[in-house]
């Protein structure tokens, strides 16, 4: 007798609901060996049943089973669900199993802790996090989890990942079933995995499997989310009483555009009070610029989420009012002031974070997390990320640069590309000088020109920290050697800033010995890091946070009768992609000796087949740089 998919489902998560003490078919004897390399987990089973109704009702079961092979595996075996406005925990289970099979414990949702979804930058939300810390067993352990949940919203449904960074997969199911008038929309990824799909009068089926998946290594510096996966999504999907539509981007732009109406509402006051502010000014870009400098000074980002508060933003009222707003919230108070001086702009959807991967151009879905604002221009368009307080007029950076954004005009979407930032925008640029004394003390002026992204970082790092952290940032995150005074000067510039340093030194060199001194050219690390060793050939592109040059000049000023005993030789050498340049002159009659580098990198994104000539270029970088200078007295 035959029985439907529906059915053998409902029969599967019934019998998984029922308390057991033991499950002999969860022995970690039972894994084979062919999927235990460079895996940490095992996915022993999971089933999926997603049902997606009308007026943006879903429901989603879920059943998994993973054992933990090693202690890492431990660090992802814990539980975590949330609920909010539209989504509820109906359901929630997870059990643990020892290496046997036979159960050591069990815990109910009312058991798991309950807590805010406050990130620590969330003013205001409304979502509960229920959270589970699995306990540490000796590996292997298995752990058991089911769950159901309800939507009474939605605009998206998981991907379904056909592989994973270390954690093999014995067997994965995804079943999803829609009304035959909202049919899926999918798309593969690096996967060549095909659905099985079946039709019931007015329901559609659509089913994917994989089994004895091996687990893939994780390779350092690769692309956040590059797994080879299968993207889907609804045709029709509701939030809120607001229906929209995934069939293009166009139209899914419409339905964003038809959030946002009325949020660019301010009082006749403060309207007049913009269009003044600039009046004058007869340039349009200096305009932007000083309306945009005028956000960054006076209203400050806050994550807002209440309701369909990820999606809808709060208008313009509400940001002038409160001096705050998340990065919708700020984009459409600035789209908004710009209006009041009449100048057109558009908030743009992006997927944001430095080594995201770009939305797909022709597969319009939900694949956004930030929101910035584009003053469109037929030649150079301008973007501004508002809510930054220290980003420099028209600059992305990393977070934002090089991919797709969404604008959302009167049309509907509309997918751009973003501008990529240039070594020039990123830039590191000390002069310092540095009086030696014989016994190995020394004071330093230090002069750090800081643009772009690392002017960020010196800015929320050093110049916003108090005097401990700021000595901690500067010996850790810079490599400093240990300093016993300093002051501290902060020179804002244009688009950047300039940190002037005053130090002192009760020991500098590295070593001493007799009346020798053995020291390191540079008072800091041009560069520290070392690209890691592959250990089979490279498949994914690597990527750095930013493009940028990094350069240095420190002259020595030698004690009285001391002479350079030793000068590391010069070097020059250049890969496609970056270039370093090391130079080192001794004045005899001054008794100075300055020491001076500069490293480039031109793009941020390395490609795998070029990986092992970066690798091969950076280990020669820092060998340069342990170059030691040599004096002694004469």
């Amino acid at each position: 007798m035959k029985r439907s998919l529906g059915s053998l489902l409902c029969v599967f998560f019934l019998n998984a609901a029922v308390f057991a003490q033991e499950k002999a078919e969860y022995s970690a004897a039972l894994i084979p060996d062919s999927l235990k390399k460079n895996a940490n987990t095992i996915v022993r089973h999971e089933v999926v049943e997603t049902s997606v109704g009308k007026s943006g009702s879903v429901t989603m079961k879920k059943r998994k089973v993973v054992t933990a092979l090693t202690e890492k595996g431990i660090d992802d075996l814990h539980f975590a669900d949330y609920e909010d406005k539209f989504r509820k925990l109906e359901f929630a289970e997870v059990r643990v199993f020892d290496a046997a099979g036979n159960q050591l414990k069990r815990y109910k949702k009312k058991e798991m802790e309950k807590m805010s979804g406050n990130d620590g930058i969330s003013m205001v939300v409304d979502d509960k996090v229920y959270f589970l810390n699995i306990p540490s067993f000796s590996v292997p352990f298995t752990v058991e989890y089911i769950t159901e949940i309800s939507l009474s919203g939605f605009i998206d449904l998981n991907d379904f990942y056909t592989s994973s960074y270390e954690e093999a997969i014995q067997s994965s199911t995804l079943t999803v079933t829609s009304t035959a008038d909202n049919k899926l929309r999918y798309k593969n990824l690096n996967t060549n995995i095909k659905p099985v799909i079946t039709e019931d009068k007015d329901k559609i089926t659509w089913q994917w499997q994989i089994a004895n998946v091996k687990a893939i290594e994780y390779e350092p510096g690769s692309p956040r989310r590059s797994l080879p996966r299968v993207l889907i999504t609804p045709t029709y999907f509701e939030m809120d009483n607001y229906p929209g539509e995934f069939i293009n981007w166009q139209r899914f732009g419409l339905w964003y555009n038809k959030l946002s109406a009325g949020a660019g509402n301010l009082s006749q006051e403060k309207f007049m009070f913009f269009r003044d502010m600039v009046k004058d000014i007869p340039d349009t870009i200096m305009k932007i610029k000083k309306l945009y400098r005028y956000l960054q000074e006076n209203y400050r980002y806050v994550s807002v989420q209440l309701g369909i508060g990820g999606f809808k933003t709060f208008d313009a009222v509400y940001v002038d009012k409160n001096k705050f707003g998340d990065c919708k919230a700020l984009s459409n108070f600035m789209q908004t002031i710009l209006n009041a001086a009449g100048i057109k702009s558009y908030s743009a959807l992006i997927n944001a974070g430095y080594d995201e991967s770009p939305v797909d151009a022709d597969f319009a879905n939900y694949s956004f997390n930030h929101v910035i604002l584009c003053v469109p221009s037929q030649k150079d368009s301008i973007w501004l990320e508002c809510t930054s307080r220290v980003a420099p007029f028209g600059k992305l950076g990393s977070f934002t640069e090089n991919r797709y954004a969404l604008l959302i005009t009167e049309n509907g979407g509309k997918l751009v590309p973003t501008p990529a930032s240039r070594a020039t925008d990123n830039i590191f640029n000390g002069n310092n000088q540095v009086i030696l004394e014989a016994d190995g003390s020394a004071k330093a002026t230090v002069s750090i020109q800081h643009k772009g992204a690392i002017h960020d970082m010196f800015k929320l790092r050093l110049w916003e920290q108090p005097e401990h952290r700021q000595k901690e940032y500067l010996m850790r995150g810079q490599g400093f050697k240990d300093f016993d005074e300093m002051t501290l000067e902060k020179i804002t510039g244009e688009d950047g800033g300039t940190s002037k340093l005053n130090l002192h030194f009760e020991k500098i060199p590295d070593f001493s010995a007799g009346s020798k001194h053995f020291l390191s050219p540079h008072l800091y690390s041009v560069w520290s890091t070392s690209l890691p060793e592959e250990k089979t050939k490279r498949t994914k592109d690597y990527v750095f946070e930013d493009a940028f040059i990094e350069s240095d000049t420190t002259t020595w000023q030698l004690p009285e009768g001391y002479i350079a005993e030793n000068i590391p030789a010069s070097a020059s050498f250049s890969i496609d992609l970056a270039s370093f340049d090391a130079r080192y002159t001794y004045d005899e009659t001054k008794k100075t000796i300055t020491a001076f580098c500069r490293l480039e990198l031109k793009k941020s994104r390395v490609p795998a087949a070029r990986y092992s000539e970066a690798r091969i270029f950076f280990q020669r970088v820092l060998k340069e740089l342990e170059q030691k200078i040599i004096v002694k007295r004469g």
